[in-house]
């Protein structure tokens, strides 16, 4: 029964404060309500009119159907590149080392993969979002699919944590994946539409070498083609003085395994603003093959001490490069000023990285952002 008006008038004149605390939270709730995240036109129209994504179209989450300039994440959505990337990586694939699977997604390229091989996947996912189809996978295949819901490719902030304070992030994330071994190889099959990662793995393998309990990375990343070129060409470590590409050439062997269509992947980028030259195809993604060198440049311990020299030493046009890098051949080179110089930097860079840990992972596919410092111009 609806009330009359002087029942309305009775209960606002009687209960003056509640009705009026009620209506403000009611206001301040809707005023702090973000819109929903807005579709892109081209990617939508992609997506519902082509009948291969018919049976995936509805698992997405909307927020892939967006464009970003820099996305920190990649999803492969289509049932034919993944059968390619699988066939190219099996030829790869041994008995003695473990296969990671980062960001599977709706796990169309896990299905491929546990097809084959026979070997156990382990699976890290960063979003909640696709619990729901990795458990089926796990359902299907007992006993052949480990899953977890971390961020894998953000794993050396955690080591930096336990550095810190001498805990187990890494253990636990990694399971019985862990391995006192760095010799071990370790499988890792992912999509990389930035060089976060790429500087992450740097980091890793330069503060952790010797305690990051994942072995040795051999990965086989889908990655667009600028950002290969960026990474192996040395005319840009020499001309342009770029930190990344100079360690990456120090620390990796790589090489471009196959290429596939760019728009099987979610989510789209925007067209770059900037009138890049390259040799690549941009409509193509690029199937690369980058494996941890045995060999590396300097022992494990100095390590840390050739990141410093190439981050701000190197780059700086004040500093004299030659006379600097010949320090490391002297006896001396133990208690000189350029190792107490690096010692007294690292803090200010560990706790950069312990802020970042802060945001939380459960919501990364609604927050994905753009990021300058993700690119080559970084």
């Amino acid at each position: 029964m609806i009330p009359s008006i002087n029942r309305i008038r009775a209960i606002v004149r009687n209960y003056p404060v509640k009705i009026s605390v009620r209506l403000q939270h009611e206001l301040t709730k809707n005023k702090d309500q973000k819109p929903p995240p807005k579709a892109a036109v081209d990617v939508v129209n992609y997506i519902e009119n082509s009948p291969e994504y018919a049976d995936v179209k509805d698992r997405l989450p909307r927020s892939l159907l967006r464009k970003y300039k820099t996305p920190e994440s990649m999803y492969l959505i289509n049932k034919s590149t993944a059968k390619v990337i699988a066939q190219t990586v099996k030829k790869h694939l041994n008995e003695h080392s473990p296969i990671v699977e980062v960001n599977p997604g709706l796990g169309l390229l896990s299905i491929e993969l546990l097809h084959c091989q026979k070997k156990q996947l382990y699976m890290y996912e960063t979003s909640n979002h696709f619990t729901q189809y990795l458990n089926s996978l796990q359902l299907e295949h007992p006993g052949r699919v480990k899953l977890k819901i971390a961020d894998f490719f953000g794993m050396w902030k955690l080591a930096f944590q336990d550095k810190i304070d001498q805990g187990n992030r890494i253990e636990e994330l990694l399971g019985d994946l862990a391995t006192d071994d760095p010799e071990r190889e370790v499988k890792i099959v992912g999509s990389m539409p930035g060089l976060s990662f790429m500087k992450h793995l740097i980091n890793n393998i330069v503060f952790h070498n010797t305690t990051s309990q994942l072995g040795r990375p051999d990965l086989f990343i889908t990655m667009p083609g600028h950002h290969y070129e960026f990474l192996t060409d040395s005319e840009i470590q020499l001309s342009k003085h770029m930190s990344v590409p100079t360690l990456f050439q120090l620390l990796f062997d790589y090489k471009i395994l196959t290429n596939v269509p760019k728009i099987h992947f979610l989510p789209w980028t925007h067209p770059a603003t900037n009138k890049r030259v390259t040799m690549m195809d941009e409509y193509q993604l690029y199937l690369v093959n980058i494996t941890q060198k045995k060999d590396l440049p300097v022992p494990p311990e100095y390590l840390s001490l050739l990141w410093y020299f190439f981050k701000p030493h190197m780059f700086s046009k004040s500093t004299r490069v030659i006379p600097m890098l010949e320090l490391i051949s002297w006896p001396e080179f133990e208690q000189c000023q350029f190792r107490v110089s690096m010692e007294n930097n690292l803090p200010k860079f560990v706790t950069a990285v312990d802020e970042d840990v802060k945001t939380s992972i459960d919501a990364h596919i609604d927050d994905v952002e753009s990021s300058d410092s993700d690119s080559e111009n970084s």
